[in-house]
């Protein structure tokens, strides 16, 4: 597949990257932004911002109430990972409130908040278990240790994951997708259209990782935007979301620049994802409270483990991915942080190299999960 042009429709490169530098850019007006005549610069409209499909309203500072992407698909969240009944009811009361134009979301995210039952997944469960689960075997575990369900690495083999989490009753949250910006024909796996194909209506998304030059590097600002919104674009189609990915060593390598590569690209089912481990390899711990506030409107997921602090400089991820129940860092402290803002949506746990039976320390992050919750709860 050739990459995508640059058309008239196309941000200039210069624009690409003032949208995600932050520096002021000339522009005409768009909806939520008006012209600083003083300066001619882009600054953020005051007063309430219009509302768009994937807008989300939630809590804000002294009981006043903050749009943010998401309702729709957070409440689909909530609603797939419970039964059929539950499922119709919240498609109807959905539709309902689409229709007279309420923001009818807005109760049920406020009580999601407050009570903390954002659903909780299992991710990356079967590359180190000792008893090598096939996909059947691996959705009866987490079903039978209370998990809503299953992230699933890459595109290979989704129609038999999607059918083994189903069947169990469970929901698969996440597949995955590879961008090589160094590829000129083919950025990305062709059967990511057809895998859209088989996952439409089925309220997954596709955590994509970007990688193919150094980390960072401005170079590959240019030529990612048009191939995200290409992405995003076909996922669109079959009602899918996009969540960027940070991961260590990447070009998409930090979280800052997940957040400013979603605002550029301008898509509302884009957005990113929130890795504890790859954040705390690659960015600066004192910042998480801001770091979060400025993800949140293209907060989408987030990934969390048992972490020690320490292994940051380590060459290997035993301390930096543990479950629950281990490790140095201050998770139950980050979850405050999502209740406070407002974040409804799923919560992944990362169990990436955690060596032996994925039975015993799924089941301790799981004990762990539980009694976090209640202390939530009681804060």
């Amino acid at each position: 597949m050739s990459q995508p042009a640059m058309t008239s429709g196309t941000p200039s490169r210069a624009a690409v990257r003032a949208s995600l530098s932050g520096e002021p850019r000339m522009a005409p007006p768009v909806p939520g932004q008006t012209i600083d005549p003083r300066s001619a610069t882009i600054a953020p409209r005051s007063g309430p911002q219009p509302r768009s499909r994937s807008a989300r309203t939630a809590p804000g500072p002294e009981g006043s109430r903050t749009r943010r992407p998401g309702s729709f698909f957070q409440a689909c969240d909530r609603a797939v990972s419970a039964g059929p009944g539950i499922r119709l009811l919240a498609a109807t009361a959905v539709g309902l409130g689409l229709l007279v134009g309420t923001p009818s979301l807005a109760a049920d995210e406020d009580v999601s908040a407050a009570d903390f039952s954002n659903p909780f997944f299992a991710f990356c469960i079967d590359t180190h278990d000792a008893r090598k689960r096939d996909l059947q075997q691996q959705a009866a575990l987490v079903k039978e240790l209370g998990f809503a369900g299953i992230g699933h690495i890459g595109l290979a083999a989704v129609p038999e994951r999607l059918r083994t989490v189903e069947e169990a009753g469970l929901r698969l949250f996440l597949v995955g997708l590879r961008v090589d910006l160094k590829s000129k024909t083919e950025p990305y796996d062709p059967q990511f259209k057809e895998v859209m194909q088989v996952l439409q209506g089925h309220n997954v998304a596709v955590y994509t990782t970007i990688g193919g030059l150094p980390p960072g590097d401005p170079a590959g600002d240019v030529i990612a935007v048009p191939i995200l919104r290409e992405i995003a674009d076909v996922a669109r189609r079959s009602d899918t979301r996009i969540a960027l990915y940070p991961h260590t060593g990447d070009w998409l390598a930090r979280a800052e620049h997940a957040v400013r590569l979603a605002s550029a690209v301008d898509r509302p089912n884009l957005g990113v994802m929130f890795n504890l481990c790859h954040w705390l390899k690659n960015e600066d711990e004192a910042n998480l409270p801001q770091l979060l506030e400025s993800a949140l409107p293209h907060l989408f997921f987030v990934g969390i483990n048992g972490a020690d602090s320490a292994g940051k400089s380590d060459k290997n991820w035993d301390r930096l991915i543990q479950p629950l129940d281990q490790g140095t860092f201050d998770v139950r402290g980050l979850l405050k942080i999502l209740r406070r803002l407002g974040y409804t949506g799923p919560i992944g746990l990362m169990c990436y190299g955690i060596p032996g039976d994925a039975h015993d320390h799924l089941a301790r992050s799981m004990a762990t999960w539980r009694q976090w919750q209640k202390q939530l709860q009681s804060d």
